[in-house]
């Protein structure tokens, strides 16, 4: 399904940040105690070029060739730091909690794909004021055999959000060309708000997932 395992070998490194980027996605990861990791990240294009980075500047990159990536469609939210942003994908017009609905806390399986059934979503980034995203999988035929998934971009409101705009980036592949990326901000209200969600209105067009 066009994803790329990610194996870090760091040994002077030990619990180190490492930051990994992507066709403009990024995500931050910590190493384990002996300076190793293994991370999944959707491949969003046939060539694919992954950067890895320490804190301290060293790095490293690969290329690699993923030839089925034009088989799946995948849209991401990238974000840095504490935003309460949220990407949410609707599949053949669910409901906020129905099979179809699909996010962070329902992110589906792979098995979705395999069945026929939709799509899925990856999280990515483990570090809290590092860079995180949401990325949501689903097959290139689902855009012909039903209705294409709708996007919604949320942010719920937090302590440390509240009165403070809140900017990420989208980013909609179809694994062949380079992604489409586009910038996102909300403006929260007050603190008198936290806990509650703000949804994204009036989504530029090229935000809108197509086939093509």
């Amino acid at each position: 399904m066009a994803m790329i395992t990610l194996d870090v070998a760091a040994p002077c490194s030990a619990n180190a940040e490492v930051e990994f980027s992507h066709a403009g996605l990024r995500f931050t990861e910590r190493l384990n105690e002996n300076g190793n990791g293994s991370y999944e990240l959707p491949a969003l294009m046939k060539d694919a070029k992954i950067v890895a980075r320490l804190a301290d500047g060293a790095f490293t990159e690969i290329d690699l060739t993923i030839p089925d990536a034009g088989l799946y469609r995948r849209a991401a939210l990238v974000w840095e730091g504490a935003t309460g942003l949220q990407l949410h994908a609707f599949e053949e017009g669910a409901d906020y909690g129905g099979a179809g609905h699909i996010w962070a806390e329902a992110p589906g399986s792979t098995d979705r794909i395999i069945q026929g059934q939709g799509g899925f979503v990856t999280m990515l980034g483990s570090v809290s004021q590092g860079y995180a995203a949401d990325v949501y999988t689903y097959p290139a035929t689902m855009m012909r055999s039903m209705s294409g998934p709708e996007i919604s971009i949320e942010s719920q409101v937090l302590e440390t959000t509240c009165n403070v705009p809140v900017a990420g980036t989208f980013l909609r592949a179809n694994g062949s060309t380079a992604p489409v990326e586009s910038s996102v901000s909300i403006s929260a209200p007050g603190c008198d708000a936290i806990g509650e969600f703000l949804v994204l209105q009036g989504l530029p067009q090229d935000l809108k997932i197509a086939l093509n």
